[in-house]
């Protein structure tokens, strides 16, 4: 199954994407940044 992509009238395509920071505390990962939330992200 393929998804009918349709442009706007300036040619670009809407996109969705999901932006939410998850909780990855519990991870030991390097170079590991702190979210605007104060998680480890």
């Amino acid at each position: 199954m393929k998804p009918t992509l349709t442009p706007l009238a300036t040619g670009h395509l809407p996109l969705d994407a999901d932006v939410t920071p998850m909780d990855n505390s519990g991870s030991h990962k390097e170079g590991v940044s702190r979210t605007y939330k104060g998680r480890d992200g």
